[in-house]
């Protein structure tokens, strides 16, 4: 029996029922609908159980020593990361048809990226949010590895791994009033659309977390799900991915995160502590190792490897909403 196969089997096990079929799709991971599907219907619940919940983690063992030693983590999702390291380790966890489906490979994330392709963020806040994360990842290890004994023979590579795997699954929702984080299992297959096929919650009736279509799915079609309104800088950091033109794009302006509409309210507020915002945008811009004229140029390239266009396409991003406070303070 394949990992997918006994997956598949764990869920049903718990209790889980769904509409879906893994499956590759635009060669990635994901889930197309195994019938036709109407809109309105239920294509997955999946019963509290099987959630990994932030409760859950902190109850456990790991999380308990973690506590005793007094081990200050850089965020919940490192508890989260510690848990599945531990829980995966001799594969005697309930959760382990859950945890064999979970990545090994996270080469098109640019904490994995070839240094050249790092470089090509330069100026860039995604730059700094992969140099922040790169930090956190390894303080994280090497406290765990240091103090709790359950994680004393842990490497950087595996955490690394369970870290990008929770950053990239976890969704943020409401469980008995209370706003919590959980992975997913099933539910973290679902690919990012702008125009998602479903819309998901907590159904509290049901005690279990439900994906529900937005449209009438044909056999075979790609679900997808929404991860949020997201600018490509934590896309990418993220998920691993970018999206063309991106409405939610933000950069960095005189250590300020700003949008692409300085006639906002907050973008207001930003120009008024800038002494010369058309100076600095400027500045801002020709710290990028490129140009608008040479990110399209690559971009045009059909053969361009997938990680190193979702770099291309978050620079220019970035250089957009850069290029919009340069316009607008100019004018």
């Amino acid at each position: 029996m394949d990992a997918t196969t006994r997956f598949v089997a764990w869920l049903a096990e718990g209790g889980a029922v769904h509409a879906l079929t893994i499956a590759w799709v635009d060669g990635e991971r994901g889930v197309i609908a195994a019938r036709d599907v109407a809109a309105g219907e239920r294509v997955a619940t999946i019963p509290r159980g099987l959630l990994v919940t932030r409760e859950r983690v902190r109850a456990s063992s790991v999380a308990r020593q973690i506590r005793d030693a007094n081990v200050a983590l850089s965020s919940p999702h490192a508890l989260f990361a510690a848990w599945l390291c531990v829980e995966a380790h001799g594969g005697r966890s309930d959760y382990a048809p859950y945890l064999a489906m979970l990545p090994d490979d996270f080469s098109g994330f640019p904490l994995h990226a070839a240094p050249a392709d790092r470089a090509a963020l330069t100026g860039t806040l995604a730059a700094a949010l992969v140099d922040e994360l790169a930090t956190d990842v390894a303080r994280d290890h090497a406290a765990l590895v240091a103090r709790v004994r359950l994680c004393r023979d842990l490497d950087l590579a595996t955490f690394t791994r369970a870290r990008l795997s929770v950053g990239s699954r976890v969704f943020a929702l409401n469980v008995d009033d209370l706003d919590t984080t959980a992975m997913v299992p099933l539910g973290d297959l679902l690919n990012h659309d702008r125009a998602p096929a479903t819309r998901w919650s907590f159904d509290a009736d049901a005690d279990a977390f439900t994906f529900t279509a937005t449209r009438d799915l044909a056999a075979g079609a790609a679900v997808t799900s929404s991860y949020g309104e997201k600018a490509n800088c934590r896309l990418l950091v993220q998920y691993g991915f970018a999206l063309d033109d991106n409405p939610h794009d933000v950069a960095l302006l005189c250590g300020r995160q700003v949008g692409r509409d300085p006639t906002d309210p907050a973008g207001q507020a930003v120009l008024t502590t800038l002494s010369d915002a058309a100076e600095a945008a400027r500045a801002a811009i020709a710290a990028m190792p490129s140009t608008e004229t040479d990110d399209a140029a690559i971009l045009a390239d059909r053969s361009l490897a997938p990680a190193r266009r979702a770099i291309v396409q978050t620079r220019r991003g970035e250089r957009a909403v850069l290029e919009a406070w340069r316009a607008y303070a100019t004018r």
